[in-house]
């Protein structure tokens, strides 16, 4: 078996993220908005409670209907466009499109908000750019209506003022996302840099075929070779999904291969909420061979941030790995405890469908183990 380095070392950003720089930009309007639209409304309306309250509730009514407007469109652009769905995320619930029937599950804290993932039917036929402009396309005529309706209604009309207001976000929603910027997920306008620049339109397609494998069988998961010094963001999607492949086909060489090359370009991994797992399956790789010490080195070498990730309480993937700690590590049985108890509400909230039985399995390994070395620990 090869052996398992520890890599410190992260290869330096190719994107800089302007995630935070875009924020602060949206608040300064946002507070700029609120105080135009505040004084707006007291002249313009009459509503019997406080002003500022009341402007409030229209803020976010307003960036609520934006939003579900945006992404409502870009899946319906996308049927039109030749994608099928693989999962919809609307708030506090996320639709996934499974083998018999749509499967919801309720959204967590981190995901809250709106997101829609598809995959081309025919990767020839599919047209990319409707796809990614749906949102764009179904959401500016609702702004340019409400601009219409404020122009043409007499002034005692009063509701013409709150329709405008709510409608006057959807221009903000459109350019966050498709700034051509790179932002803590891709957004719209980053994945059209990124396949004219790279000329990878069929890298991008292959990924989307690859996370619908995970949810359901019109995809299959499949092993991609991805080599060389300078790999694209869409190469790091791959090897992510490469290291599911590894999991669940029992390659625990080629995974750890895998965990170092993420770790050691990290930086390059745009959707945020996959930073940690390099770490994560370097540390479980680790737990598997009995080599607590090191996993113990490592993870306290790794940022804050991945460590929380990596302990967590409420993702799934996070059992198998916490579970070792727990009793290696940190030899914590009531951490142990509850988390062996939390195994089956966690699976029923896994977004990944196809793999829920191949990562209990995981889960069960790992408590087999456990329950060996540590006969005390046993749970009937």
């Amino acid at each position: 078996m090869a052996e398992n380095k520890i890599v410190k070392n992260e290869k330096p950003r190719k994107y800089t993220n302007f995630s935070l720089v875009v924020f602060v930009g949206l608040l300064i309007i946002g507070a700029l908005t609120v105080s135009l639209v505040t004084n707006f409304l007291y002249f313009g309306t009459y509503v019997d409670i406080n002003i500022y309250l009341f402007s409030t509730i229209c803020l976010v009514a307003g960036y609520i209907t934006s939003v579900s407007l945006y992404y409502f469109g870009k899946y319906l652009f996308g049927r039109i466009a030749g994608f099928r769905l693989i999962n919809y995320t609307f708030w506090f619930i996320t639709f996934l499109k499974g083998d018999k029937k749509i499967k919801t599950v309720s959204s967590s804290i981190e995901g809250l908000g709106c997101k829609v993932n598809m995959a081309p039917k025919n990767d020839a036929k599919a047209n990319h750019v409707l796809y990614l402009l749906g949102g764009a396309i179904f959401s500016l005529p609702f702004f340019v209506a409400a601009i219409v309706l404020f122009a043409v209604l007499p002034t005692s009309a009063q509701y013409k003022y709150y329709v405008l207001f709510i409608f006057s976000f959807i221009p903000f929603v459109v350019v966050g996302n498709l700034l051509p910027l790179r932002m803590d997920d891709y957004n719209e306008g980053f994945i059209l840099r990124l396949i004219k620049k790279e000329n990878s339109k069929d890298k991008w397609y292959r990924n989307l075929h690859q996370l619908e494998a995970l949810t359901n069988s019109n995809s299959e998961l499949k092993y991609y070779d991805v080599s060389g010094d300078d790999l694209s963001s869409f190469d790091l999607d791959t090897l992510i999904y490469n290291y599911y492949y590894c999991l669940d086909h029992d390659e625990p060489t080629r995974a750890n291969s895998i965990c170092d090359t993420l770790i050691y370009n990290v930086q390059n991994i745009i959707d945020t909420s996959k930073l940690y797992l390099g770490y994560a399956g370097k540390i479980y790789g680790l737990c598997i061979q009995k080599r607590y010490e090191e996993a113990d080195r490592f993870l306290q070498e790794t940022k804050s941030e991945y460590r929380n990730t990596i302990k967590s309480k409420r993702r799934y993937e996070s059992l198998k790995v916490a579970l070792f700690l727990d009793a290696y590590v940190e030899s914590n049985y009531d951490d142990y405890l509850a988390r062996y108890f939390s195994k089956e509400k966690l699976a029923k909230h896994y977004m990944y469908l196809t793999r829920v039985e191949k990562e209990e399995k995981l889960v069960e390994h790992a408590i087999e183990s456990i329950q060996i070395d540590h006969k005390d620990w046993y749970v009937k």
